[in-house]
């Protein structure tokens, strides 16, 4: 069956200061799902969150940092709608493209989907708010594999920073590991089971991006491990020991400074 075009139900809570929430029809495979919103900025809708059961698997600080994760990818943003991507168009084949797609059927030996929700904070200071919510579905399928997207806050001081606590799911790949911060960094470093995996400095690890068709976003610097668009150049977690990202901050950075590290696994239903 060709892929369907349509408006999905209505928003609740839509009003500021609420958290708006949105139940998803089950059942379809969602490939995309396009949030047109007014009469609010990307800044004012805060902790955007899509739930599966209960259990997050995309979370994104506000508007503007789904919109710039959008962005880094190549993928068109464009005022007044935020996209929420689960089939990959990054990936160099079809198959792998749609391995990402949101299934919201339940077959036999696969998770019963019970729920699929998406979510999101009203700022008090919005205007008068409007969300409302279109998908491009595809036939029914289960779920198979998920970008999801966690956010772990670290402190930075001047020099080097390590990270050495971001979980290790069985099963589950790192895809990108991406540091948001104000900040100025100078170099990324991830290691696994001591083998460094990435040691570049930000203007060469950018360069190499946009090799790659990737569009480098201000106040951030990136590991990415699937600029080929294959997903088992993601990095596998299974048996791992140890893993560990140091960031390179500049000298002049104040003791302290805010930073999230945005991890963006592969990963089934099940796992983180």
């Amino acid at each position: 069956m060709a892929r369907n075009t349509v408006k999905l139900p209505s928003f609740s809570n839509v009003s500021k200061g609420n958290t708006a929430t949105l139940d998803l029809p089950l059942g379809r495979t969602y490939d995309t799902i396009y949030v047109k919103y007014a009469g609010i900025t990307p800044a004012q809708i805060k902790y955007i969150v899509v739930e599966v059961n209960g259990k997050p698997i995309l979370t994104f600080k506000d508007g503007k940092a789904l919109a710039d994760y959008n962005k880094r990818y190549g993928r068109n943003v464009v005022a007044g709608v935020l996209d929420f991507h689960f089939k990959r168009p990054e990936m160099k084949t079809l198959a792998e493209s749609r391995l990402f797609s949101l299934g919201t059927a339940t077959a036999q030996g696969s998770p019963a989907i019970q729920n699929v929700t998406i979510r999101m904070d009203i700022d008090a200071a919005a205007a008068a708010p409007v969300l409302e919510a279109t998908a491009i579905q595809s036939n029914p399928t289960v779920i198979r594999l998920l970008t999801k997207v966690k956010n772990f806050p670290v402190s930075l001081n001047a020099g080097v920073t390590e990270v050495d606590n971001i979980p290790r799911p069985t099963g589950a790949r790192i895809a990108a590991i991406h540091v948001v911060t104000e900040a100025t960094i100078e170099k990324l470093e991830v290691e696994l089971d001591s083998i460094k995996l990435y040691e570049v400095d930000k203007t060469l690890g950018e360069k190499i991006q946009v090799d790659n068709g990737r569009k480098p976003q201000n106040g951030q610097i990136t590991a990415d491990f699937i600029l080929e668009g294959d997903v088992l150049q993601a990095i596998p977690m299974a048996g791992s020991q140890d893993f560990r990202v140091r960031i390179f901050a500049d000298n002049a950075t104040p003791a302290g400074s805010s930073a999230t590290v945005v991890v963006e696994y592969f990963d089934g239903l099940a796992g983180i």
